[in-house]
């Protein structure tokens, strides 16, 4: 998905019964992508989730670091960075979640979107 695709993908369920939640998100996105240069993001998304990844296949992001964006309500963001440890048969993620009003989401975002980065720069298998 592209990033000019998020927006009217999340406007659109405005309009679908139980979705009424998202409106967390189609306040906050416009916000981030005015604000933030992602470079190098690739986005999908489960509807009510949208994922950053540095990867734009399944294949090649699979196992590692993701950043997800939540709408719990429609006035609460949910920000969650996963990074994982594949050692054969083992299989662990670890996760620091943050949820937090509309207003404060910039402020959290760019806190877990550094370590987001910084997961990418390490070498594979470290958490």
């Amino acid at each position: 998905m592209k990033q000019h695709e998020i927006l009217p993908f999340y406007d659109e369920h405005r309009f679908h019964s139980g979705w009424a939640h998202l409106a967390a998100l189609r306040v906050f996105l416009p916000e981030l992508f005015a604000a933030r240069e992602l470079h190098g993001c690739h986005y999908f998304t489960s509807h009510a989730v949208l994922c950053l990844s540095r990867f734009p296949t399944y294949e090649q992001r699979h196992g590692k670091p993701l950043l997800s964006i939540y709408a719990t309500s429609s006035d609460m963001l949910q920000f969650e960075f996963v990074t994982f440890d594949e050692q054969p048969p083992t299989y662990r993620s670890f996760s620091e979640r943050v949820v937090c009003p509309v207003a404060l989401g910039l402020q959290h975002f760019d806190a877990l979107y550094s370590k987001f980065l910084n997961a990418h720069a390490r070498p594979t298998g470290d958490a």
